[in-house]
């Protein structure tokens, strides 16, 4: 009791003695000063070794200039995988910077550190920098050679020219005859350079003996069927798709999936569904938490679904039965259609119909919703390849008796499409509508591409621009070259330009291509 009485007392001494205290310090704080840094853009794209990057800085401080000091470093994008550290790299202590961009293609971080040396306050300002190759955005072009295996030309923006690219740089053509050119996105692989693995745009070729991946930022080869599956490459393949988080890989023994968007081997393992052979795919995007291919699996005779955000593989219920071979199938996101695919379908005795169809978001019901006779009359009967108008018009182009027609979805009429520039002798061989856009369209193409050929080996490749899905004018250009128009495609060195995780997975330039995907 008595130790308790002297332990307040001693409390209440403390909190009176505290009380007659009188502070004398000085309190009177110098407000420090900020640090703006201005003249940095928010995005750069350079070609490697051919472009300096300059930037003019404009710093405001109060602080003296003799005080401050500059630090620009880099690092790679994609070599971020939140496990490993990244590399960063210092390339010049210069305000006004000034560089010759001498790092491998791809998208690079760069930033700008501006501290005081004396209190050490620090301020940071960061911009993206696409470093590009002569291959990084263009027009690819897959052909059949006169063996009848598969090459690849290209045609830059400035429309520049690689031809042959298989026999020029890879010592002979890809075996098979080309099948599909795809954009793989954000897709995962190990650098055969560095040995790393990280994650980049390729392009991906499948023939009807092999596949190939290339990288768009080289032209490096970084899979063949031979180097992409754990177990071994054993089965025909038919195509690889890119969706959002997940790509796909069609084959005749299965469809795979791989998740996207992050570092990794890029290889495949088991497939997700067995026993499917699927050649014509289409992506919805009408649910974007749902992005679906639907497929059509041709040895079981059914749809299918592959949910590209999750990797899930469904077959869509009431939607089996079909005996019908599949001739195509393309998607519409105009308007008026709001993603609505159209099949074509043939049966054995030559007859044809054309289906109709609209995603289910839970998979759970046929996504068939009418099929209508062709009129054996028509010239979609006789049609030999098709291509569904993208985003201009409720249309579906094809190629019949060499010549361009279109099919009204609206009415079930059909016309045929005038063509200025193709010269006498040329036979139309190829025809499909090609549209790309990023997500903030920062370029936009809709276009028309007609294939032709004299039959010597030979082709040209006719680009026009469309008005309401009709073409306008002249060509906006015609490339030409050797071999067989199979597929075109158009690659972009970027994938939008937020640097969000989520715009990391989904690149909307493949995600709004429409057309036969």
């Amino acid at each position: 009791m008595k130790n308790r009485i002297l332990y307040i007392l001693g409390i209440m001494a403390l909190v009176f003695f505290q009380g007659c205290y009188e502070d004398e310090g000085n309190y009177d704080y110098t407000e420090l000063s900020a640090i703006e840094i201005e003249g940095i853009e928010t995005e750069y794209s350079k070609r490697r070794l051919m472009d300096s990057l300059t930037i003019q800085v404009a710093v405001n401080t109060d602080f003296k200039e003799e005080d401050l000091k500059y630090t620009w470093f880099i690092y790679n994008q994609a070599k971020v995988d939140y496990i490993n550290v990244v590399k960063v790299d210092t390339i010049s202590h210069e305000k006004d910077f000034n560089y010759l961009v001498s790092q491998e293609p791809g998208n690079y971080i760069l930033t700008l550190k501006v501290e005081n040396t004396v209190n050490r306050y620090a301020v940071y300002k960061s911009t993206t920098l696409r470093v590009e190759s002569e291959f990084s955005q263009g027009v690819y072009i897959l052909k059949e050679t006169v063996d009848g295996d598969t090459d690849l030309d290209f045609c830059s923006d400035s429309l520049e020219m690689g031809r042959d690219i298989f026999a020029m740089m890879k010592g002979g053509a890809l075996k098979g005859k080309p099948q599909i050119l795809s954009q793989m996105m954000a897709h995962p692989y190990i650098d055969p350079v560095t040995n790393e693995r990280t994650y980049g745009i390729a392009v991906g070729i499948t023939t009807t003996e092999n596949l190939c991946l290339l990288r768009t930022s080289d032209l490096t080869t970084i899979h063949t069927g031979e180097t992409m599956f754990y177990g071994g490459f054993t089965a025909a393949p038919i195509r690889l798709a890119h969706g959002s988080r997940y790509a796909a890989y069609f084959s005749e023994e299965g469809i795979y999936t791989l998740s996207v968007g992050s570092n990794g081997s890029g290889m495949l393992g088991v497939p997700k569904f067995e026993d499917a052979i699927v050649r014509w795919i289409v992506l919805d995007k009408q649910h974007q938490a749902y992005l679906t291919f639907i497929c059509f699996d041709e040895k079981n005779g059914r749809f299918l679904s592959v949910n590209v955000t999750t990797g899930a593989v469904t077959a869509y219920a009431n939607s089996d039965g079909i005996t019908d071979k599949c001739l195509y199938m393309g998607m519409t996101y105009h308007s008026s259609m709001k993603n609505t695919a159209y099949a074509i379908f043939e049966a054995a005795d030559g007859s044809r119909k054309l289906y109709r169809l609209k995603c289910q978001l839970a998979s759970s019901n046929s996504p068939i919703k009418e099929i209508t006779d062709i009129d054996p009359n028509s010239m979609l009967s006789k049609a030999t390849s098709f291509s569904v108008c993208a985003f201009s018009a409720p249309l579906m182009y094809f190629l019949a008796e060499g010549k361009v027609y279109y099919y009204s979805f609206q009415d079930g009429s059909e016309r045929e499409i005038q063509l200025p520039g193709i010269g006498a002798g040329e036979t139309i061989n190829y025809v499909a509508n090609k549209y790309w856009s990023s997500y903030y369209c920062y370029y936009k193409k809709d276009h028309l591409m007609v294939g032709t050929t004299t039959g010597n080996n030979d082709y040209k490749l006719y680009c026009y621009k469309l008005n309401a899905g009709i073409p306008l004018g002249d060509p906006l250009y015609v490339i030409s070259g050797t071999g067989k128009v199979a597929d075109v495609q158009y690659m972009e060195s970027q994938w939008g330009k937020n640097d969000s995780q989520e715009f990391k997975y989904q690149t909307y330039s493949s995600y709004s291509m429409g057309l036969c995907y």
